[in-house]
């Protein structure tokens, strides 16, 4: 009786030492849009704007 290869055992073992794909950080909000969301009290939406606003620019 053989046993297939599983896929496990097909893959090569991934090396430690890489480091994760590292980006730049995003740019800072507009003066204005930071000044609008700190009036409506939206601080998890002002954390999180730069980087929505990079991946839009970057995906048009």
């Amino acid at each position: 009786m053989t046993t297939e290869p599983t896929i496990a055992t097909v893959r090569a073992p991934r090396s430690r030492s890489r480091r994760p794909d590292q980006t730049p950080p995003a740019p800072a909000l507009p003066a204005d849009l930071d000044a609008l969301l700190r009036r409506m009290r939206f601080p998890y939406l002002r954390a999180a704007a730069p980087d929505v606003l990079a991946t839009a620019r970057a995906q048009r």
